[in-house]
């Protein structure tokens, strides 16, 4: 009897270590980033696009390009820490596209910060790579 109900709590406490490594992946990424590399669609935008990234509680603020402010301002972000490369979910909470929901990879390497993210469409990138046509950003970022 006893090992029946080991096991029932056991897997009672299990689900439970889920949800604190995805919100310690989540805060992992909390900080102040900069574009270190952006390639769209194939084409390089490195110094192109102005833009930090202020990521606080699974919520990223982006900053510098009004017209880009205007339509991302605020986006929740969702991680999988289970999966390699880690997959994110992009939901934007406020501007023209709120509501819109992307799909993409990410991976923290210490200060580092790569994204790959389908920008329509909901095929999740499955490698870090942007090619002409694809709506995807590979994004490089600098804490």
């Amino acid at each position: 009897m006893r090992p029946a109900i080991l096991g029932v709590l056991l897997c009672s406490l299990a689900p439970a270590a889920e949800p604190d490594a995805a919100k310690k992946a989540l805060a992992d990424l909390d900080g102040d980033w900069t574009i270190e590399s952006l390639v769209f669609n194939g084409e390089d935008l490195t110094g192109k696009v102005k833009l930090r990234f202020v990521i606080k509680a699974g919520v990223m603020t982006l900053k510098g390009d009004e017209a880009v402010e205007k339509d991302y301002l605020k986006i929740g972000l969702k991680l999988d820490p289970t999966t390699d490369p880690k997959c994110v979910d992009l939901t934007i909470l406020d501007g023209g596209q709120k509501g819109t929901v992307m799909e993409g990879i990410a991976e923290l390497n210490g200060d580092e910060l790569r994204l790959c993210i389908k920008t329509q469409g909901s095929d999740r990138p499955t490698e870090f790579k942007s090619v002409e046509n694809s709506a995807v950003a590979l994004l490089k970022l600098k804490r």
